[in-house]
């Protein structure tokens, strides 16, 4: 559960950081605040295999697929590549 519900606001489905204080980090989506949850955007902006086949990183380390080129996430309708750091 996100952080931000426990305050009446909505969780984002995004990690674009707006604002930073004393409760987490906040971003703006449909016009609305919403809570940043840490644990869905942890791995936001770490490197991975985009490269091999032009695929987006993941947000998360949630493994939707294993095959012999690698380790495959699903996020937003579209297939993505798992960050090198996740375990």
């Amino acid at each position: 559960m996100c952080w931000s519900r426990s305050i009446g606001y909505v969780c984002c489905d995004k990690c674009n950081v707006l604002l930073v204080d004393e409760q987490g980090k906040w971003s703006v989506e449909d016009n609305y605040w919403c809570g940043i949850n840490p644990d869905k955007c942890k791995y936001e902006g770490m490197e991975c295999a985009k490269t091999k086949n032009k695929l987006p990183c993941c947000t998360t380390c949630e493994i939707a697929l294993i095959d012999g080129s690698g380790r495959y996430g699903y996020e937003n309708g579209e297939w993505c590549n798992t960050p090198f750091n996740c375990p």
